[in-house]
């Protein structure tokens, strides 16, 4: 009996010791994901979003994409100071709630067109602007926001009422992460290489 318990004691320590192991790296890629679902990508969305606006800048107002792009993380600061850890729960995060904060968005902007336009002559960004400009710029930048969210943050809800999210997927969302964060920094180098070369064109 003795011999016995000598062989199986080392292997269930060792068992033992494994599962540990991997309870230590299951609760620790969790708390990453918790950490990670706390991070709102608000500045990152410019990329795209210039990179739209700068490329169709005969359709888009590029302010209202950009403003439009980062006006939704609001919430966001909103539900940190109520004390929600649901950041991207609210109704705003869906894409009926990004086209009524969009068009509300257009509206006001529109209000302030001349300084607008002022504030795009200190950038030296020579763009004509209309009302539809201002209003397809400001919804499209909401939207694109949602889009780019919805592959991050599971409590998310972008096609409210329904309470399902298709584009989250809990099993690669490290990856969702990476690609989404790489893609909206890479769109700040086609971006900055447009404006310098409309600065070379005036």
């Amino acid at each position: 009996y003795d011999s016995i318990r000598l062989i199986i004691y080392p292997l269930l320590k060792r068992q033992e010791s494994n599962e540990n192991l991997n309870m230590k790296h299951f609760y620790g890629y969790n708390h990453f994901l918790s950490w990670v679902n706390k991070m709102p990508l608000t500045p990152l969305h410019l990329g795209p979003a210039l990179l739209l606006g700068f490329i169709f800048r005969k359709r888009l107002d590029i302010i209202a994409l950009a403003l439009g792009s980062v006006i939704l993380d609001i919430e966001c600061v909103y539900k940190i100071l109520i004390g929600d850890r649901l950041l991207h729960a609210g109704f705003f995060h869906s894409f009926i709630g990004a086209i009524i904060a969009g068009i509300i968005l257009g509206l006001v902007l529109y209000l302030f067109d001349n300084k607008i336009y002022r504030f795009k002559h200190w950038l030296k960004i020579d763009q004509k602007t209309s009302f539809s400009m201002i209003i397809s710029g400001s919804v499209i930048g909401t939207v694109s926001h949602v889009f780019l969210d919805a592959f991050l943050y599971p409590e998310m809800r972008p096609f409210y009422p329904l309470s399902i999210n298709p584009l989250y997927n809990h099993s690669t969302i490290i990856v969702a992460h990476v690609l989404v964060y790489a893609f909206c920094l890479l769109c700040f180098i086609p971006t900055a290489y447009v404006y310098v070369r409309s600065q070379h064109a005036q």
